[in-house]
C-alpha cells in the first residue's frame, strides 16, 4: 500500500510502500517498506521497521539512503497507524 510520494528538489519522486507487516522469531511485530524511485523502477530499497534496518538496496546513493532512513525515523509512528488502520495486523 502506497504510504507517501516525496518530491525532490532534482525531479525524482520517492515512493514509500509499506509491504507487509510480520512477526520476528521473537514474536514482535515488524513492518516491510519498500522504497523506489518512481522515474526508475530499477533504483529500490528494502526496509524494516522497528528496527529501521535496509535490508536491500540497488541504485541509491549512501546519501539517499541517510535521507530514507531519516525519513522512516520522523514518521514511523504514522506508518504503525497506517498499517494498523488497513488490517496488516492479525488481532
Amino acid at each position: 500500500m502506497l504510504y507517501s510520494k516525496i518530491f525532490k528538489e532534482n525531479g525524482d519522486v520517492i515512493c514509500y510502500y509499506l509491504m507487509k507487516a510480520f512477526e520476528d522469531r521473537d514474536g514482535g511485530d515488524n513492518i516491510s517498506i519498500r522504497v523506489e524511485n518512481e522515474a526508475n523502477q530499477d533504483a529500490f530499497a528494502e526496509w524494516v521497521v522497528p528496527a529501521v534496518v535496509c535490508n536491500k538496496a540497488f541504485g541509491f546513493s549512501e546519501d539517499d539512503l541517510l535521507d530514507m532512513e531519516d525519513y522512516i525515523e520522523h514518521n514511523e509512528v504514522i506508518m504503525w497507524d497506517m498499517a494498523r488502520e488497513e488490517g496488516m495486523f492479525h488481532a
